[in-house]
């Protein structure tokens, strides 16, 4: 599965703050359909190396609008928070 990234986004607390940090990123992958599940909502992949994934949809995403073997493009975002607390 290949990844196409966008800019990745930093944020640092402000100065005085306890220390935390957070990052985020957003990228696209196309894939092939294979299989869709509208009752789990989730659908399989395939990309142009072999590999298969299952994913999630959005409710907003109308399933019964697509079928197997249809390219697709997703985008995932992945992000992360660090905070820092007494233990």
């Amino acid at each position: 599965m290949k990844m196409t990234p966008n800019p990745l986004a930093v944020l640092v607390a402000a100065e005085g703050r306890k220390p935390s940090l957070g990052v985020s990123t957003k990228g696209r992958i196309v894939g092939t359909l294979t299989k869709i599940d509208p009752k789990s909502r989730k659908v399989t992949l395939q990309f142009s190396d072999g590999a298969t994934e299952a994913f999630k949809v959005r409710d907003d995403i109308d399933l019964a609008k697509r079928k197997a073997g249809e390219k697709v493009v997703i985008q995932l975002t992945e992000a992360m928070a660090i905070k820092m607390e007494k233990p």
